[in-house]
């Protein structure tokens, strides 16, 4: 399982920081966890084809987890025509608008018998014969729905925590990440500071903890919690193209 930052920056881009995209790639197949990013330019210059995608995980309906979602489906819908996949998206209203856009633009009907959206709630949302994925609500944009995700693949574990409340004083951060081990924690630095999540980091039972998600301003707090020793786990600062390996 190889796991690729497509963007790493907050709500604003910077030069060198797409907004929010991971891509998880299992067995040649492709997942994609919010698409603030220009996924499909980045997917092509990683050397992935359209037609390896298998599922989108949107976290939340904010646009830095949404915006390079519109062009890919607009191209799937005409230029791809092989793709067949699944989107998981948190509001209908999301959906609607669009399959209407791309519609719009193009002016033939969406294809949703190969791009199938879905409206989820907490709980298992998806399966298939190479991941499990369960969304675990978190209070980011209430009363609008938001999730951090639990992948299972390969016999590993694997927790994405989305957007997570104004300095996590909704007490949103995964639970399961202070009752079982998991071997990689994908953390958002948007909206928070160090103070505000060593205190759970001192509980988290990850093997490694990366963050993702942050402005220029908020490297110096990913640089004290990477400090050697300073937890069981080592953290990483993640930067657009990193890749993992698990």
């Amino acid at each position: 399982m190889k796991i690729t930052f497509l963007g790493t920056s907050d709500g604003i881009p910077r030069p060198s920081h797409f907004c929010t995209s991971t891509m998880i790639d299992i067995n040649g197949c492709i997942y994609l966890i919010d698409t603030g990013a220009p996924v499909i330019d980045l997917m092509l210059r990683y050397g992935k084809k359209p037609d390896q995608l298998k599922a989108i995980f949107n976290t939340h309906g904010h646009s830095d987890h949404l915006a390079g979602m519109l062009q890919l489906l607009d191209l799937c819908t005409w230029a791809y025509k092989s793709t067949c996949y699944d989107i998981y998206l948190t509001e209908l209203e999301i959906a609607n608008a669009y399959a209407a856009c791309v519609e719009a633009q193009e002016r033939v009907p969406f294809p949703h018998d190969r791009l199938h959206f879905h409206i989820f709630e907490a709980g298992e949302i998806y399966a298939d014969e190479n991941i499990k994925v369960t969304a675990i609500a978190t209070s980011h944009c209430e009363p609008r729905p938001s999730y951090a995700f639990l992948i299972e693949a390969e016999g590993k574990k694997l927790v994405l925590s989305g957007d997570l409340s104004y300095m996590l004083t909704k007490n949103d951060f995964p639970q399961i990440l202070c009752q079982t081990p998991v071997d990689f924690f994908l953390c958002e630095m948007a909206h928070f500071g160090e103070e505000q999540i060593a205190p759970y980091l001192e509980k988290c039972l990850a093997k490694q903890v990366w963050f993702n998600h942050y402005q220029l301003r908020k490297e110096a707090d990913i640089q004290a919690l990477s400090a050697p020793g300073r937890f069981s786990f080592p953290v990483h600062m993640a930067q657009d193209g990193d890749t993992v390996e698990l």
